[in-house]
């Protein structure tokens, strides 16, 4: 029942973004090419931007920018050792179901051996 809801959910989403798609399209079609690509805003323009304001005077931007993606670097280091950690604990837990299914396999091996030396 809860997955019909769900399959219900993502169909209805995905025909709400068709249907934006369609109503929109004209609309961004009528635009000027120039104006979808000559706004963007660079990291030198931002930087430029924040030397303006006398709080960030004698700040370089890219300094920032650095301890920034550091972060962001280690962040994702320490998720990826935390990924290999469960991964680990994941195949003990695989490798110690595998041992017991096996010695349940042996114990009705050890029944009938026991039951037919009787």
């Amino acid at each position: 029942m809860a997955e019909q809801i769900a399959q219900i959910i993502l169909i209805g989403s995905l025909g709400g973004m068709i249907y934006m798609f369609l109503i929109k399209m004209p609309s961004v079609a009528k635009l000027p090419a120039d104006s979808l690509i000559g706004n963007r805003l660079t990291f030198s323009a931002l930087g430029k931007g924040l030397k303006n304001i006398p709080l960030f005077k004698d700040v370089s931007f890219y300094n920032i920018l650095k301890k920034i993606l550091l972060k962001i670097k280690i962040l994702a280091l320490k998720a990826e050792n935390q990924t290999s950690s469960l991964l680990e604990k994941l195949h003990q837990k695989s490798q110690a179901a595998e041992k017991t299914k096996t010695k349940s396999d042996n114990y009705w091996k050890e029944i009938r051996k026991a039951k037919d030396g009787k």
